[in-house]
């Protein structure tokens, strides 16, 4: 097999979510990714994150960190400051919306250059009490 050949061969991307949770009442909170196995040099993909939060309020962030060659825009952040700083995307809410499940969404993107496995990591961070 070629080089230009590699290069066009779909890159695939596999992510590990890595929730931090904590019990609420009779509830746990999960967040859900949605997103192709694939995705090749140089194209696109959404990332679609479902938080079931229950009844959780006030502060909370979520965050990825994505691996060289990848970069990220929001597209729905349901009220959320969305970044992406140093290879990390951040959903920031000073107070997260008070439906108990909602989704959010940021485009994707590969370089032309990128090859190989790539692993995003993820956490979840709220307050709870005074507890974070």
């Amino acid at each position: 097999m070629n080089l230009s050949c590699k290069i066009i061969n779909k890159l695939f991307l596999f992510w590990i979510l890595l929730v931090s949770f904590k019990s609420m009442s009779s509830q746990d909170i999960s967040i859900t990714r949605n997103e192709p196995t694939t995705l090749i040099p140089g194209g696109e993909c959404v990332v679609e994150l479902t938080i079931n939060k229950g009844s959780l309020s006030g502060f909370a962030k979520l965050q990825d960190d994505l691996p060289e060659g990848l970069t990220a825009t929001a597209i729905d952040t349901k009220s959320a400051s969305f970044s992406f700083e140093n290879k990390r995307v951040k959903f920031i809410w000073m107070s997260i919306p008070a439906d108990a499940q909602f989704k959010v969404s940021y485009k994707l993107k590969a370089d032309a250059n990128a090859f190989g496995t790539k692993t995003t990591t993820g956490t979840f961070y709220y307050i709870q009490g005074n507890d974070t």
